[in-house]
């Protein structure tokens, strides 16, 4: 990531700049799902999980 400071901007919004940037990028998501192994099936597990979550909350919403 390289964020390159503009004129008469502080260091603060460039930081915010910067922060931002790494949050798009999603690299510390990538970072931290890469930490732990999960199997196959317990991410089957979760995306179904997630999924029917998903699906009540529709019909929530829907009533």
């Amino acid at each position: 990531m390289k964020v390159v400071k503009q004129d008469n901007e502080s260091f603060d919004r460039l930081m915010i700049r910067f922060k931002n940037k790494v949050n798009d990028s999603k690299v510390l998501k990538l970072y931290a799902d890469n930490q732990s192994f999960t199997s196959k099936s317990e991410r089957n597990r979760s995306k179904r999980k997630q999924s029917k979550h998903r699906k009540q909350m529709i019909t929530i919403q829907n009533e």
